[in-house]
């Protein structure tokens, strides 16, 4: 998906809502869609311009997914 919108490929560690999900034994994926501050305060703040890349990656990768 990151290829098909120009972007290169990149790794980072990070911590994600996916924990949650995991820690009770369902299979979850996370993917990095925007960057921000201030994660889960009030003030947390989120880049809108990161924000709408994210949501193309997120349709990129819906895209690619098999049909049933």
């Amino acid at each position: 998906a990151r290829e098909a919108l120009g972007l290169p490929d990149r790794l980072g560690s990070g911590s994600t809502d996916a924990n949650a999900a995991a820690a009770l034994g369902i299979p979850a994926v996370a993917i990095g869609c925007t960057r921000g501050e201030g994660m889960h305060t009030e003030r947390e703040r989120i880049s809108l311009e990161a924000l709408a890349l994210g949501c193309r990656q997120i349709a990129a990768l819906a895209g690619q997914l098999p049909t049933a």
